[in-house]
């Protein structure tokens, strides 16, 4: 994994930022201590969830079956996808991690030391390359439809806070407005007394409202802003994405 790990060093990844998305081919060592030639891409911070949505992606468009091999390996045995190559091949998809950041490494085996490359299979290997550019574009639109699934239902909550204390404000500031119509009527001083008591209870009331307001106003902000802004960055990764599927063409 030597030459992977030099050649990911030079790329300095970062997870938020889309220009940093790739798609590499490269050779690893796997566990069998074979050389095999694969396409590595960088993934999201969590491997279950990649290999989750790998396993829907290659049910969902291919009908294809993803096996575990082990806790750093994944395999679909015997494809036969004409959009990657004429022969039968196994699909290999290997976990790595760095310091940096995560890869999946993706092999199309047609024998035992066989594996897709460029040189001797360039348009096998091409389309091979769109697989992996779909798989990539199929998770990362998960990722960010859960992550922004889950920043809706907090904004949703807020902003029902938000709502429902405004309600709470008018409604004690009505009482306060009757009361104030009662008391002006009233002849009675001990009433009188008794109205005014309850209309400074209501104010107060009112006053701790208002003084909870502001913040709950920010949070409501905050939580938009954080819905903008990770539609803003699932954008422009599913750009990067489309990019790269166009440079592969």
């Amino acid at each position: 994994m030597k030459k992977l790990i030099l050649a990911l060093l030079l790329l300095v990844p970062e997870w938020g930022n889309a220009q940093n998305l790739f798609v590499m081919e490269d050779q690893v060592n796997t566990e069998e201590d074979r050389n095999v030639n694969v396409l590595i891409i960088k993934t999201t911070d969590d491997f279950e969830e990649a290999i989750d949505n790998y396993k829907k992606f290659a049910k969902d468009i291919y009908d294809l079956k993803v096996k575990k091999l082990n806790n750093s390996s994944y395999i679909i045995e015997e494809v036969d996808v004409a959009q990657l190559s004429v022969k039968r091949g196994d699909l290999k998809t290997y976990l790595y991690h760095t310091d940096t950041v995560n890869i999946l490494a993706f092999s199309f085996l047609l024998g035992y030391d066989i594996s897709l490359n460029s040189e001797d299979y360039p348009q096998e290997m091409s389309e091979f390359k769109n697989f992996v550019i779909k798989y990539m574009e199929y998770h990362y639109e998960q990722y960010y439809a859960d992550r922004i699934k889950e920043l809706d239902k907090l904004l949703d909550k807020s902003q029902k806070e938000l709502s429902q204390m405004d309600k709470e404000v008018s409604s004690l500031k009505k009482k306060v407005d009757s009361i104030e119509k009662k008391a002006g009527k009233e002849t009675d001083e001990a009433k009188i007394r008794e109205l005014q008591s309850e209309r400074q209870s209501l104010e107060n009331d009112i006053q701790q409202l208002l003084n909870e307001l502001p913040p709950l106003r920010d949070q409501v902000g905050e939580n938009e802003n954080a819905v903008f802004e990770m539609k803003k960055e699932m954008n422009s990764h599913l750009q990067a994405i489309a990019k790269l599927e166009a440079e592969n063409e």
